[in-house]
């Protein structure tokens, strides 16, 4: 009989995986589930998600033999059950798992996050072997019920979350991504409970792909959110909107250990002068978070919302997010400068506060300023981030602005303008045979400077001599650059300045009499054509302009037989306007492209691909010199 039923289920599934076009896949979960059953137990809410999956293994087995369980203290895990199922004489033979490890998880540019991590290898993989896995986490806090995933890293032929509740409980269900047409919901109501049920079959894996934002954006997802439930002592709300939220949060402030006075005023008036105005004060002022608090991200537990002491950073000289934004809201409230703490989310988070008002919506803490109307956001923990200019990863989003203990706002950080984040490159070159040599200078500001000091530091690190030459992008990569130099980077509030000399051999193209010059010596990314079967955003950090004047000397014996035509190409996502001019013996370019979106839908790729085709016949103009003798 085990016979039988080998055969018939490796038949089914492989029948199901050439029809969904997944037979190439390595892994492919069979089954993905999670039910969440919510319960009010003496008037406290009691919350837990029983978790299974069943996994296909096909290929590279040793590979995908490790599997984790990540949690933390606000979900803890228990009754962990795993096997395998692997072919044995032509039937099933499961081998229990016995060995489990758990550590503490390293997570990417934390140093401590209080997550952990269980994991534990199948053993005897074969092929068509099915892993299972089975545990239960209890969610310690309403607040933090994660998300739940429809679509994986490897295809999911069915997956299926469910909720069970009191009927007194008020729950609300939030689907975000690309989800319609792709879940199945049911709903049943008993007497006291109710289940609701979305189910999504034949899920493809989800492909990274570069230059994208977060898998937020598009992967299937649902939230939920106890708005409120009943107890003895009457209604309790939980997060049934913004101001829930923000009163929860406001509780976590109030544990922040408070800070001795004098010991702040001291370390203020070592920073700043009586003579410095109002604003220079402020500068100065975040500038020295900046360069004397050393960003660690460090989040264990409730230690990773509520802020430390303005007095421990200032003790330690490092901090979080957290730790940082609450020390420049201490230093500004003491010299009177109206502040706040702000909770945001960074570009990973696609939602807003009034949609999904819960802290899946923000993993970022500023400080804001609020004076005349305007409201500056600060984030120390950008080392190369001046003053009113908010990082670029928080852009377009909402923070939500502590005002005092129960009032707040919200307030959407400004999206910076491609004109502030300029470069401005100047050169002036000349001939010497078909080698053209000359004098670099370029001008950053805004984001495009900070970019300049953040590979000109990574540069710095890894000793790559070669970085300079590929930021800066001129010519060939043949291109040959000495005396180079800067000023002005370490005022964040200026412009920054880069000069070199440069020399790029056999640059120009000579034809009989005569020389075909390309002045386009910094290109754009040609390259930045884009699939347009893709269907996931196109996501740019910040909006740019990029301007380059090129004068160069018409050597001795020669004139300009051919200029290009000026051209000036607009759309909704960019620009490129260039002109051409003789000027006694110079020939003068200048070229401005414009790249002027954050995100851009895949419904516009078509319209980038043409721009993008027109400013790559752009960059491959020449102007021609002809031997007059």
């Amino acid at each position: 009989m085990k016979q039988f039923l080998m055969i018939g289920l490796i038949s089914f599934i492989y029948s199901s995986l050439m029809a969904n076009n997944v037979e190439d896949a390595d892994v492919v979960y069979l089954k993905s589930y999670t039910h969440v059953t919510i319960d009010v137990i003496n008037n406290v809410l009691s919350i837990r998600e029983d978790h299974y999956t069943e996994k296909l293994f096909r290929r590279n087995l040793e590979q995908n033999a490790k599997e984790n369980i990540y949690f933390s203290e606000f979900d803890k895990v228990s009754n962990l059950e795993a096997s395998v199922m692997v072919p044995y004489k032509k039937s099933l033979k499961e081998i229990k798992i016995k060995e489990f490890k758990t550590g503490d998880e390293m997570e990417s540019g934390i140093f401590y996050s209080g997550y952990k991590n269980t994991s534990f290898v199948y053993p005897q993989l074969t092929e068509n072997a099915i892993g299972k896995l089975k545990y239960t986490k209890t969610v310690k806090d309403p607040h933090f019920i994660k998300p739940f995933y429809f679509q994986d890293i490897d295809p999911v032929m069915d997956a299926k979350y469910s909720v069970t509740f009191p009927n007194h409980l008020k729950l609300k269900h939030l689907l975000f991504g690309e989800h319609e047409g792709k879940l199945q919901m049911k709903e049943e109501v008993g007497k006291k409970t109710t289940t609701i049920t979305w189910q999504a079959v034949n899920v493809e894996s989800y492909k990274f792909t570069e230059n994208a934002p977060s898998r937020t954006y598009t992967t299937p997802h649902i939230a939920l959110l106890i708005e409120s439930y009943q107890s003895s002592f009457g209604k309790i709300n939980v997060s049934s909107d913004v101001e829930d939220l923000y009163n929860w949060y406001s509780s976590l402030i109030q544990k922040v250990k408070p800070c001795d006075k004098e010991n702040v005023k001291a370390v203020i008036n070592e920073i700043i002068t009586p003579e410095m105005s109002k604003e220079e004060a402020q500068k100065v002022v975040y500038k020295w978070v900046q360069d004397n608090i050393k960003y660690i991200a460090f989040e264990d537990g409730m230690s990773g919302f509520v802020p430390r002491s303005a007095c421990d950073v200032l003790q330690k000289r490092y901090g979080d997010c957290k730790d940082m934004a609450n020390l420049l809201y201490t230093f500004y409230t003491e010299m009177g400068i109206k502040a706040h703490i702000a909770w945001i989310g960074t570009r990973s988070k696609p939602y807003t506060y009034a949609e999904l008002p819960s802290t899946v919506a923000d993993n970022h803490m500023i400080c804001a300023i609020s004076e005349n109307d305007t409201t500056i956001f600060l984030d120390a923990t950008n080392p190369f981030s001046s003053f009113g200019m908010p990082t670029s990863m928080i852009q377009g989003k909402e923070a939500l602005l502590a005002v005092n203990a129960n009032e707040y706002k919200v307030e959407k950080v400004p999206e910076i303008d491609a004109l502030d984040n300029l470069r401005s490159d100047s050169v002036v070159c000349e001939l010497e045979g078909r080698s053209l040599k000359g004098k670099f200078s370029s001008s950053f500001k805004g984001y495009s400077k900070e970019a300049f000091q953040v590979q000109n530091f990574k540069a710095e690190i890894s000793h790559n001599k070669k970085a300079l030459r590929d930021f800066i992008a001129i010519g060939e990569n043949s291109v040959e650059i000495s005396n180079d130099s800067t000023q002005g980077f370490s005022n964040l509030n200026e412009s920054g300045q880069l000069y070199l000399d440069f020399k790029m051999p056999e640059y120009a193209k000579k034809v009989s009499n005569r020389y075909y010059v390309n002045l386009n010596l910094h290109k754009q990314k040609v390259n930045e054509k884009l699939d347009e079967k893709r269907t996931i955003p196109f996501e740019k950090k910040y909006k740019e302009t990029v301007i380059s004047k090129v004068t160069l000397k018409i050597p001795d014996g020669f004139t300009v037989s051919y200029l290009p035509e000026s051209q000036t190409l607009q759309h909704q996502y960019g620009g490129i306007e260039t002109s051409y001019e003789l000027q006694e013996d110079k020939v003068i370019y200048i070229k401005k492209f414009t790249s002027n979106f954050l995100l851009m839908p895949s419904e516009g790729f078509a319209e980038w691909n043409n721009f993008m085709q027109k400013v790559s016949e752009i960059n491959h103009e020449n102007i021609i010199l002809k031997a007059t003798l």
